[in-house]
């Protein structure tokens, strides 16, 4: 019995997780990626909750969820462990495609070439050359959320005490969420994101408030828009075409839901691939969208901020286990559909 070819279009976190989760001896994966690397690709500063790290670390590569762990080692990992697959290549530009229900054709008309596929997953992000090749096979559901993102990469050096403070955490203040990820060492991203207007001149003044007490260097920053959050998924005639990710759900970055998210649909994906019954999922994961539209985050006073800075460093070992507790009630109703 020959094995069902799956091609997989992406080239962000997403995709590196599905490709190491589907690669087993019954299929025959191939992958493409956007013509262009998105720079937002490049900055874009991950959050990697607590249920995050447990699932990666219990489905796809082993880690120690206790540890400070870098978004650079999770990628580097993931990396080194695709290098045991053999995945194919195929050029997106070069061909032109189309769906059916149980089936892809990529085509190339000048050199007469086909390749025909039994999956397509979608792990794009959102890409409009697709959803315009199946705008009249997709359902999609709107929720406007119109929101400003600016990330900065800063070189600073903390001591001990900071450094846990600021390894990662999210702070609900006035006028936006500041996030703040250690990349690497002495490499973090602060990502300020807000409903409201904000610029870059207005986070930098926030920044040296914030750093002004040790030696940092801005290495890069870009800034840009999430205007509305989304849910795509494709009608019941059409079994071939698998969104996941941003590509099926985008979520309003304040929460900072989308790298969680896409894990636990790549697992349940690559569980339930061969069933092609995913109504569940899609419904399940649409009344997640729903409910987390409607969510608000708690908003810390600058003073209650200096009260948790006193705290959080006592706390941060164990607070692992508190997030992990409170995020799977969070993901509780799409957590059933794996565990």
């Amino acid at each position: 019995m020959s094995k069902k070819k799956v091609l997989i279009y992406g080239s962000g976190l997403t995709s590196r997780i599905i490709k190491i989760l589907l690669s087993e001896d019954q299929y025959e994966l191939y992958e493409t990626s956007p013509p262009k690397k998105n720079i937002q690709t490049v900055l874009h500063p991950h959050i990697f909750s607590s249920v995050f790290l447990r699932y990666l670390s219990k489905y796809v590569i082993k880690i120690n969820i206790f540890k400070k762990i870098f978004r650079e080692e999770i990628f580097s990992k993931l990396e080194k462990k695709l290098q045991n697959y053999k995945i194919k290549k195929i050029i997106f530009e070069n061909f032109d495609f189309k769906f059916f229900e149980n089936e892809i054709i990529f085509f190339n008309k000048k050199n007469k070439i086909n390749k025909r596929f039994d999956y397509f997953i979608d792990c794009s992000g959102g890409c409009k050359i697709i959803k315009e090749k199946l705008q009249n096979k997709l359902i999609t559901l709107y929720l406007s959320k119109s929101t400003t993102l600016i990330s900065f990469y800063v070189k600073v050096l903390f001591n001990l005490f900071k450094s846990k403070i600021f390894r990662n955490n999210t702070f609900f203040l006035k006028n936006f969420h500041l996030t703040i990820l250690n990349q690497k060492k002495d490499i973090y991203s602060f990502t300020f994101v807000s409903n409201k207007k904000i610029d870059k001149n207005l986070c930098e003044r926030f920044l040296f408030k914030l750093l002004s007490k040790n030696k940092y260097e801005i290495i890069k920053s870009i800034k840009w828009f999430h205007s509305k959050s989304h849910f795509i998924y494709p009608k019941k005639d059409l079994k071939s075409y698998i969104p996941i990710g941003d590509a099926m759900m985008k979520t309003d970055p304040r929460h900072g839901l989308g790298a969680t998210l896409g894990l636990l649909q790549c697992i349940f994906v690559s569980k339930n691939l061969d069933k092609q019954n995913f109504d569940d999922y899609f419904d399940k994961y649409k009344s997640f969208f729903n409910k987390i539209g409607k969510k608000k985050s708690k908003i810390f006073r600058r003073k209650k901020l200096k009260v948790l800075f006193r705290f959080m460093p006592f706390y941060n070992e164990l607070r692992i286990l508190y997030y992990l507790r409170n995020q799977k009630k969070l993901f509780s109703e799409v957590l059933e559909l794996i565990d």
